[in-house]
């Protein structure tokens, strides 16, 4: 079934999951990661670059640069320390090293401090520290930008908050009966949508994505590659943390590698194998 309507019945020997997904989402597998549009411009400075940050017992010695629209992910096996140097650049740590952001090194102090700098986060946990499932889908889309975009005198604009989600609603598809609908009655697919839009209100300058596809249906993974792919080539940056390595290497112009909470390797991702990502990932290439 799709959009409520019985599309076909196959014989399960006789299917495969790319049909699948074309019967799914009405496209075929191979455009379900939408290919970047825009070259890249790395002739000019990186809008992000990340010295040697270190949090001792969580990660150790990280650098990497990011270039305005550039899309740069991370992939490690579970443990390598991944998500706590994503939490790190939205300030929840401090870290040793530096962070500098157009030049500027910040002291990112808290998440107020990385939301001020232009970085947005969207966090893995999205019921407990994406959304608040009892609220709408408009409270929840407003949550972190009306008091810088949307109040006067602390007070909400219901204007800004119509308009914001609004936009939301039609620029992310999210299926739903209307904007003050619950977050809590959603599919898990828009949920996620509802967390993309929280921060995309901000128009952020750094979007942290972390494993921004867990727990989401094959169709609402293209909403967020396309998204993703849109706000790249329009010169956010954006680091994703992704375990599905397919979705690693198709969405990203370059791919960093951690294992055991360091960073290992780093790859342009134009030709490069699953094989030898993992070779890395394991420790098996240093062996």
């Amino acid at each position: 079934m799709r959009d409520g309507q019985y599309i076909c019945t196959h014989d399960k020997a006789e299917t495969t999951i790319g049909a699948l997904i074309n019967l799914m989402v009405g496209r075929e597998m191979s455009d379900v990661y939408p290919p970047r549009v825009k070259p890249l411009d790395t002739t000019q400075s990186p809008l992000l670059e990340v010295k040697t940050l270190t949090i001792e017992g969580k990660f150790y010695d990280i650098s990497f640069n990011v270039w305005p629209g550039e899309i740069v992910g991370f992939f490690g096996l579970i443990g390598a320390g991944r998500s706590d140097v994503m939490k790190a650049l939205f300030g929840m740590g401090r870290p040793a090293g530096q962070i500098i952001m157009g030049g500027r090194t910040l002291r990112l102090r808290s998440p107020e401090s990385a939301i001020s700098a232009g970085i947005a986060f969207v966090t893995e946990d999205r019921k407990h520290e994406g959304l608040v499932l009892m609220h709408s889908i408009a409270h929840n889309v407003t949550m972190a930008s009306f008091e810088r975009k949307g109040s006067r005198f602390g007070v909400l604009s219901s204007r800004f908050e119509q308009n914001e989600t609004r936009e939301a609603i039609t620029r992310m598809k999210i299926r739903t009966a209307g904007p003050h609908q619950t977050v809590g009655d959603l599919s898990g697919g828009n949920q996620q949508k509802v967390v993309f839009s929280k921060w995309l209100a901000l128009r952020p300058k750094v979007l942290i994505l972390d494993e921004p596809t867990r727990g989401v249906d094959v169709g609402a993974k293209f909403e967020i590659y396309r998204v993703m792919r849109e706000l790249a080539d329009s010169g956010t940056s954006i680091i994703l943390v992704s375990s599905e390595l397919p979705e690693a290497l198709a969405m990203s112009d370059r791919l960093v590698v951690m294992r055991e909470k360091r960073l290992v390797k780093e790859f342009e991702t134009g030709g490069l194998s699953q094989e030898t990502v993992m070779s890395y990932a394991t420790g098996a290439a240093q062996a």
